[in-house]
């Protein structure tokens, strides 16, 4: 979670699904895109992560969403396939932790 002034400016989350941890929805207001926010959410929960002692972590990005997909392979994620979601096609991304 993301806050300016006390209000709410973006989140992010992440799950355990049957073992396996996935990097859930990241969302930061319009206002406030570009400026390292999504990068800042996304080295949170790797950290999270990290101290969970999990091994590998997970996400799938729509390839259209050019930003969030730069951002996740900055972040060292590798892509290993494509999957749908919702009738859309998404990239599937792994990385080890």
């Amino acid at each position: 979670m993301a806050k300016e002034k006390e209000e709410l400016v973006a989140f992010a989350t992440c799950n355990n699904y049957y073992g396996y941890w996935f990097l859930r929805n990241c969302v930061v207001h319009k206002d406030y895109r570009g400026k390292g926010i999504q990068k800042k959410l996304t080295k949170s929960r790797l950290d999270f992560l990290k101290d969970l002692n999990a091994k590998e972590v997970q996400v799938c990005v729509d390839p259209k969403n050019v930003y969030s997909l730069e951002n996740i392979l900055k972040s060292g994620f590798e892509i290993k396939g494509k999957k749908f979601i919702e009738g859309k096609e998404h990239l599937k991304l792994k990385k080890k932790l």
